[in-house]
């Protein structure tokens, strides 16, 4: 066989062979793995709030498909807390006390993990992971009365009306525990009213106490207020028994309650996809048009030396 034939045929399968590097892998689909971070935060909410950490996704083109979010969100201390995630529109329905729709919920939860697929465009927004505090508390104690009661020979009785500390009405019910003690073992009478019972007892009518002693040296008390209660004064009255000698009665109360607090919460989110590459057809179109050119330059030579042997 001669020469300029050989490379004629050995371009012409060149040439081929690069059509088809070249055409081949646009008929193929790549889809490429990615990955990104949403949050990584530690956040303090405080009690009867809402808070969602800045959750921007990173660029995701509209060539994707398959987006998964996944993740986890624990409070640090083990409470308890509301988690949602939402997509800007249904936050607001949320905030709004409108119907709403979520990607995903757990109620008085401490923890939990989640996966979950996404829009482009929810995730382009910006997800809400929202947390809320509304079951943390803890037991808060404070002093509140700590006086001296002096009942003089000429008196019969002595009062002191009292106003409770501020106390925020989510913190109820409330506990009030005392003791009264007459200094010197005499005997007294202890009776402890609200504003409206002090009125009837001075009046002389029948009343309701939250708590009464009778002809005691000392004593330990304890109830609990309703939320009307605490709006008014509390009306510690000590009485004489005995005719006799000053009488002088230590009077302590505390209150306690369970009182909100702040809650910790860690955030962990990623988002997941597949996006769609071009890479192989660059790199066919690359070799392929390498493989033509080289084809091409058989094709000339083969020419060449045919025209050389001719002469």
């Amino acid at each position: 066989m001669r020469v300029p034939k050989v490379f004629a045929i050995i371009g012409l399968v060149v040439i081929i062979l690069g059509m088809a590097l070249a055409v081949i892998p646009t008929t193929i689909e790549v889809w490429i793995p990615k990955s990104g971070t949403l949050t990584e935060d530690i956040a303090t909410v405080h009690p009867q709030l809402d808070y969602y950490p800045l959750a921007l996704a990173p660029y995701i083109s509209q060539e994707s498909r398959n987006l998964e979010v996944n993740g986890t969100v624990k409070e640090l201390k083990g409470r308890t807390f509301d988690f949602y995630v939402f997509n800007k529109v249904n936050y607001e329905r949320w905030k709004a006390e409108a119907s709403y729709e979520t990607y995903f919920q757990a109620e008085n939860t401490s923890s939990c993990v989640f996966s979950f697929a996404a829009t482009r465009e929810d995730l382009s927004a910006g997800l809400r992971f929202v947390a809320l505090n509304i079951y943390a508390k803890e037991l808060a104690q404070e002093p509140w009365i700590d006086n001296m009661f002096t009942i003089y020979e000429w008196m019969d009785y002595y009062y002191m009306p009292y106003i409770y500390p501020y106390v925020n009405m989510e913190q109820l019910p409330i506990l009030v525990e005392g003791s009264a003690e007459e200094l010197a073992g005499g005997k007294f009478n202890l009776i402890i009213l609200d504003d409206e019972n002090y009125d009837l007892w001075r009046a002389g009518q029948s009343y309701n106490a939250f708590y009464e002693a009778r002809e005691t040296t000392a004593c330990s008390f304890s109830f609990h207020l309703t939320p009307e209660q605490v709006k008014g004064s509390i009306y510690p009255v000590v009485e004489r028994v005995e005719q006799g000698a000053n009488l002088n009665v230590k009077l302590l109360a505390n209150i306690s309650y369970m009182k909100p607090i702040d809650i910790s919460v860690q955030y962990d989110v990623t988002v997941t996809w597949e996006e769609k590459s071009y890479s192989q057809v660059l790199g066919g179109l690359l070799l392929g048009g390498g493989l033509l050119v080289l084809g091409v330059i058989l094709m000339i030579a083969s020419a060449v030396v045919k025209y050389v042997f001719k002469k």
